[in-house]
C-alpha cells in the first residue's frame, strides 16, 4: 500500500518588540534619563479613560505626568497588577489562547512553545512568534480569564473635542545613560595626534526607542531618596550608530544653568539592551606634551620608572566631558599599538587636559634619605633625587615632594616651586642618555 504524505507549509511571523516612537530623550550620567513621549488618543467629547503601555520596565513610577492639547487630565493610575508566571504558560502548551499586543493586534491559536522570551502560536498552519515584552494580555478559555502581563498607565481625561487629542507623556526611567570615551592616536613624532571623541549611549530597559531626538547632559544633578543612583549593567552588545553616508552627525553644546547640554543633529534609534556609539565631536589634530613625573613624601625611599603624563589644551569652543581616554602610538611600520589608558576629567574650553599613559621603562627615578635627625622640637632630613634618562631623546621631568607641617627648604641644588603649603616641585630637562641629581634639606620646627 502506498502512503500519501501531505506537506503543509508552515509560515513563520515574528512580532517585533515594543517600541517608543519619536520621543525626546535626555540622558544623564547616573543611570537614568528623561523621556518626553508624544501620545495620541481617540476620544469622545467629555470624560474618557485612555491607556498607554509602551513603558520601560525601569520607569520611576512616581515620575510620569501627561500634558494634553484640547483635553485635561483628571485622574492618573499606574497598573502594576500584572501576570508574570512563565510556568503557567508552560502548563497551557497545546491549548488555545488569545494574545493581545501593544499595537492592539489579537492572535488566537494553539500555544506550541514558550522558549526564552518568545511564544509560538499556530493559527491555520501559520506559526506566529510573539515577543513576551510586547504582550498586553493573555486570555485562556473564557473571556473572564484574561491576564494582563504588562504594566500600563491609565488616565481619566476631559476632552473638549471628539476625535484625536495629542500631547506628551513625560517620565524618568532608570536603565539609560551615557558616557564619553576618547582615543588619541599619536603620529610618528609622538608630539601630535588625532583625537577621536565618542558618546556611548546605553539602553538597558526592555523598551526600544526609535527615531529619538537625543540629548546628553554633562553634570551630576542632586536627586532625593537615592533616585538615579543605580548604575547601568554591562551591555549585551553595542554598535556604531547607522547614519546616512553623506551626513556627519554631531552634537551641539549649550549651557543649561550650571550644566552643559549636548544635542545630536539627527534622530537616533536605541534598541533595548544595547549600546549605541555616536561621534561626540569631529576628529581633530592636537599637539600634546609629554612630562615624566616622580612623586614622593618626606622620608619615603623609592626606585622606579617615572610616570608619563600627556597634556594638551582644549582649544575648541566646547568642553570635553569626563570619560575613558585611550592612547595609541604608531610604530615605525605605521601600525597602531595600544599605549595606555586613563580617565579624563571634565575639561572646560581653554583649559589643559591631562592623562596618565603609564610608566616609562627608560626614564628611571631613585629617592634616598641621606640624613635624618629628629630632636625634641625639630626635625631635619636631607634628600637625594636621581633621575636617569636612558632614551635617545630629551625629556622633561617634574619631581614632586610632599612635606607636611611647618617647614623650610635649605641648600637646594636646583630652583624649586612652592605649589602649596605641603608641596614643592623641581622641573628638569634631561638630555638624551644623561643623569641628573637633585638634593635639598627640609627642616621642621614646632613648639
Amino acid at each position: 500500500m502506498k502512503k500519501l504524505f501531505l506537506l503543509l507549509p508552515l509560515i513563520f511571523n515574528s512580532q517585533i518588540s515594543a517600541q517608543s516612537q519619536n520621543a525626546t530623550i535626555t540622558l544623564y550620567r547616573d543611570g537614568y534619563g528623561l523621556v518626553k513621549q508624544p501620545v495620541s488618543f481617540t476620544v469622545e467629547k467629555g470624560r474618557n479613560e485612555v491607556n498607554y503601555s509602551s513603558l520601560p520596565n525601569q520607569m520611576e513610577v512616581e515620575s510620569p505626568f501627561l500634558s494634553l492639547n484640547k483635553a485635561k487630565m483628571l485622574f492618573q493610575r499606574f497598573n502594576k497588577d500584572v501576570f508574570h508566571s512563565r510556568s503557567f504558560l508552560q502548563e497551557q502548551l497545546g491549548y488555545y489562547i488569545t494574545v493581545t499586543t501593544d499595537d492592539g493586534e489579537t492572535f488566537k491559536g494553539q500555544l506550541l512553545a514558550m522558549e526564552n522570551n518568545w511564544l509560538s502560536i499556530e493559527q491555520k498552519k501559520t506559526i506566529t512568534m510573539i515577543n513576551f515584552d510586547e504582550i498586553i494580555s493573555i486570555q485562556v478559555g473564557s473571556k473572564e480569564k484574561t491576564y494582563p502581563v504588562k504594566e500600563e498607565m491609565s488616565w481619566e481625561i476631559s476632552s473638549k473635542v471628539t476625535g484625536n487629542v495629542t500631547g506628551e507623556l513625560i517620565y524618568i526611567t532608570r536603565g539609560i545613560e551615557w558616557d564619553a570615551s576618547y582615543r588619541l592616536i599619536s603620529s610618528n613624532d609622538k608630539s601630535t595626534g588625532n583625537l577621536i571623541s565618542q558618546a556611548n549611549i546605553k539602553n538597558e530597559t526592555n523598551l526600544s526607542f526609535t527615531h529619538a531626538s537625543t540629548q546628553l547632559l554633562e553634570g551630576n544633578l542632586k536627586r532625593a531618596k537615592g533616585g538615579g543612583q543605580r548604575r547601568v549593567k554591562t551591555q549585551r552588545g553595542g554598535y556604531i550608530a547607522d547614519m546616512a553616508a553623506d551626513v556627519s552627525p554631531e552634537f551641539s553644546a549649550e549651557e543649561l544653568g550650571d550644566y552643559h547640554l549636548y544635542t545630536l543633529s539627527e534622530k537616533l534609534t536605541l534598541p533595548k539592551n544595547e549600546m549605541v556609539t555616536v561621534s561626540l565631536y569631529k576628529d581633530k589634530e592636537v599637539k600634546f606634551t609629554r612630562l615624566y613625573k616622580f612623586e614622593n613624601n618626606e622620608r619615603s625611599k623609592k626606585k622606579e620608572p617615572l610616570v608619563v603624563e600627556l597634556s594638551f589644551t582644549n582649544d575648541s569652543e566646547k568642553p570635553f566631558p569626563a570619560g575613558n581616554f585611550q592612547i595609541y602610538h604608531k610604530n615605525t611600520r605605521g601600525n597602531v599599538e595600544f599605549a595606555g589608558e586613563d580617565m579624563l576629567k571634565y575639561v572646560p574650553k581653554g583649559e589643559i587636559a591631562k592623562v596618565i599613559a603609564g610608566r616609562a621603562s627608560d626614564v628611571l627615578g631613585e629617592r634616598k634619605v641621606v640624613n635624618y635627625e629628629r630632636k625634641k622640637k625639630s626635625e631635619e632630613a636631607s634628600i637625594l633625587l636621581e633621575v636617569k634618562n636612558k632614551r635617545n631623546k630629551q625629556v622633561e621631568v617634574e619631581l614632586t615632594e610632599h612635606i607636611h607641617g611647618d617647614w623650610v627648604i635649605k641648600e637646594p641644588s636646583h630652583n624649586y616651586k612652592k605649589v602649596d603649603a605641603s608641596t614643592i616641585t623641581f622641573n628638569l630637562t634631561l638630555k638624551p642618555n644623561s643623569t641628573e641629581t637633585v638634593t635639598y634639606t627640609y627642616r621642621k620646627e614646632w613648639q
